[in-house]
């Protein structure tokens, strides 16, 4: 936010109707205000985060990673839940990994483990978004390996699983090129036209 919202440091809504053209900053300073207002009562968002619906909690989670001034409230709640190490842990994951949070890495290696595809695939996600130049084998390995009809599966932080896997698989090094290069053929393959565009 600090970067994205620089433009209008300090600039408050003067009204009236926009007219868009190049020098109307006032969208920005909409945008900032949504943003801030968000920011300023994240703490009523953090019930969300252990919704029954899977659906409520997801978008919750996935919201908390946009919100890094907020850290020091969020980061314990998405922690906890990463503790637990299965699908919403994991997603929780992928938000840390988004905030930088280092303990990511130590949180995400038993999802990798997990037997439940999705879960495997986000923790390693969490790794290679945390930092892809550290990324593990064995994060590689679940990153690169088939989806087995998972692709599609909803993600959060990206529309879909395999939106998220290839967002990720760009940004190994070349020592995993040829791997990236094969799961990217194959996300194409299985994707829509849309999609695959």
């Amino acid at each position: 936010p600090d970067q994205d919202f620089a433009e209008v440091d300090g600039m408050k809504d003067p009204g009236g109707a926009p007219d868009y053209g190049a020098d109307d900053n006032r969208p920005l300073i909409w945008m900032r205000d949504s943003y801030e207002a968000v920011e300023r009562h994240i703490e009523d968002l953090l019930p969300y985060l252990e919704h029954d619906d899977p659906k409520v909690s997801g978008a919750a989670i996935s919201l908390c990673a946009s919100f890094p001034r907020r850290a020091d409230v969020i980061v314990p709640h998405l922690r906890e839940l990463a503790s637990a190490g299965d699908r919403r842990g994991a997603t929780a994951a992928l938000s840390l990994a988004a905030l930088q949070v280092p303990e990511v890495r130590n949180l995400a290696k038993p999802m990798i483990a997990s037997s439940d595809l999705v879960t495997s695939v986000l923790g390693a996600c969490s790794i290679a978004i945390l930092d892809p130049e550290r990324i593990t084998p064995e994060a590689v390995l679940a990153l690169t390996r088939p989806l087995d009809g998972h692709g599609d599966t909803h993600q959060d932080h990206a529309g879909t699983l395999r939106t998220l896997v290839g967002r990720c698989v760009v940004g190994l090094g070349p020592e995993f090129r040829e791997r990236a290069v094969a799961q990217v053929c194959e996300q194409l393959a299985e994707a829509s036209p849309m999609e695959a565009l």
